[in-house]
């Protein structure tokens, strides 16, 4: 690990997310033409997070989701254990009142 590595670190998510000064950003871009190594895990770093901030959709939420949401967690207030699993030392979800689909026989075979 190099000295500076830790203030790369940082420097490079500000570079990526255009938080620095001006003087900062043309220093940093000297550095970037000067160490490969460094240009290569900012162009990743750019690609990664712009992927995170945008990807171009939206999604709306399903109907009735906040409304759910309260429900669960005013129940799950009552309750000092997961409903979803017993109190034994086996760790096998309760299944009480849950159907599960019969498996399918598939005409292909899954690689």
């Amino acid at each position: 690990m190099r000295k500076n590595d830790a203030m790369n670190a940082e420097e490079t998510l500000d570079y990526t997310l255009g938080r620095l000064e001006p003087h900062e950003r043309d220093e940093f871009e000297r550095l970037l033409r000067s160490d490969p190594l460094l240009a290569e895990r900012v162009d990743l770093l750019n690609t990664s997070v712009h992927r995170l901030l945008d990807d171009g959709l939206s999604y709306d939420p399903p109907e009735g989701l906040a409304g759910r949401t309260i429900a669960f967690v005013g129940q799950a207030k009552t309750r000092s254990v997961s409903p979803l699993f017993t109190t034994s030392r086996s760790a096998v979800p309760h299944t009480d009142g849950l159907t599960w689909p019969s498996p399918r026989a598939s005409s292909s075979s899954a690689c």
